[in-house]
């Protein structure tokens, strides 16, 4: 692992800032830098006169075996006699690789998902977002209507995108009808009291994204009577969405 060596010392009485700049260059270039495993090395001064240095070593190995020679070796003495010793204090710290990896793949099994039943029958299942971990920003209702089948007229302060995978849907949003189908994608704005009804004649498939990590419904006068209609959390964990 990669190591970094600090020392921080002062100069002997008599020896000048630019003297001694001329030793720890030479001291850099004639024998650290030609060490094994010698990355990188920077010096500083302190507004007191106290010199810092920090040498960066491809390993801890590296680091160890030019510190043990350092005293002795003979391209370091001139460095050395400058150096006030009793002021010498050092350190040796291991470098802090940033943790690059992202959040892992989630699976979460259908039938843990909370569910909404219409007369008994569950008609979709929802995820929401915030329940499965930090950073997911988006939630869905993923459902399964039989013919005729649908939600009451509701609205969410986001965006919901709607993804028809099979059957014909007709989606109220704020007045306008369209029938939809496989080959399109509806997006209703924020606020827009909306519903959707399953007119064909096989069962609608849908993933309803909502653009929250949390789901939140609120319900609307208007539209179709839906008797039955039901939030069912019995089956999946935490609260309910609110509406």
């Amino acid at each position: 692992m990669s190591t970094i060596e600090t020392i921080r010392f002062k100069l002997r009485d008599g020896v000048g800032e630019s003297e001694f700049r001329r030793l720890n260059h030479e001291v850099e270039t004639g024998y650290m830098a030609l060490r094994p495993g010698f990355v990188s090395r920077e010096t500083a001064l302190s507004s007191d006169g106290e010199w810092f240095v920090s040498v960066h070593w491809a390993t801890a190995g590296d680091a160890k075996a030019t510190v043990d020679a350092f005293f002795s070796a003979p391209e370091t003495q001139a460095f050395l006699a400058a150096v006030d010793i009793p002021t010498v204090s050092s350190g040796s710290y291991q470098l802090v690789e940033p943790d690059t990896k992202g959040p892992e793949m989630q699976i979460v099994k259908m039938a843990d998902l909370p569910s909404v039943r219409l007369d008994g029958e569950i008609m979709a299942r929802i995820f929401d977002g915030s329940k499965h971990g930090d950073g997911i920003t988006v939630s869905a209702f993923i459902v399964d209507l039989p013919p005729g089948a649908g939600p009451k007229r509701h609205v969410h302060p986001y965006e919901e995108v709607f993804v028809t995978l099979n059957g014909r849907v007709e989606l109220e949003a704020d007045g306008t009808v369209r029938t939809t189908g496989p080959d399109e994608v509806c997006v209703v704005p924020a606020h827009i009291p909306h519903t959707f009804t399953n007119v064909g004649t096989d069962r609608a498939v849908m993933v309803n994204i909502h653009a929250n990590p949390s789901v939140i419904t609120d319900f609307v006068d208007g539209g179709p009577e839906r008797v039955g209609y039901e939030f069912n959390h019995a089956e999946g964990a935490g609260p309910p969405p609110r509406g």
